[in-house]
C-alpha cells in the first residue's frame, strides 16, 4: 500500500532484450529472395519484402519466444508469408539461422 493509503501499482517486469545476430546464411537467403522477386515482380516489391523480413527478425530482440518450436532447439516464425524465419535463442542472443520459403521441403 502506498503511503497515502492507496494501493501501489505493481512494478512491471523488466523486458529482456537479446542481441539479434543474423548469420551469413540468413542474409544470403534474403539476398536470394530479393533477386528472385526483382526478376518476377519489381525492385520496389523486393526492397519492401527485404525490409519487412529484416524488421521482423529484429523484433525478436524483445519477443524471442513468439516463434513456434521446431527440432534441434530451433524456432520458426511465419510472420511475412510465405517466408519463415528460423532462429535459435542462445544465452543473450537470438541467432537468425535462415530465411526460407514455406513451400520448401523441411530439412
Amino acid at each position: 500500500m502506498a503511503q497515502d493509503g492507496r494501493h501501489a501499482e505493481p512494478e512491471a517486469d523488466p523486458i529482456f532484450v537479446a542481441e539479434v545476430v543474423w548469420t551469413d546464411r540468413a542474409l544470403a537467403d534474403i539476398e536470394a529472395i530479393v533477386a528472385y522477386i526483382v526478376g518476377q515482380h519489381s525492385p520496389i516489391a523486393a526492397q519492401r519484402l527485404a525490409q519487412r523480413l529484416l524488421t521482423t527478425g529484429d523484433t525478436l530482440a524483445t519477443n524471442h519466444d513468439r516463434g513456434r518450436p521446431i527440432k534441434r532447439g530451433r524456432r520458426e516464425l511465419a510472420i511475412v508469408p510465405p517466408y519463415l524465419i528460423r532462429y535459435r535463442i542462445k544465452a543473450e542472443q537470438v541467432l537468425i539461422l535462415e530465411v526460407r520459403h514455406g513451400a520448401r521441403r523441411p530439412d
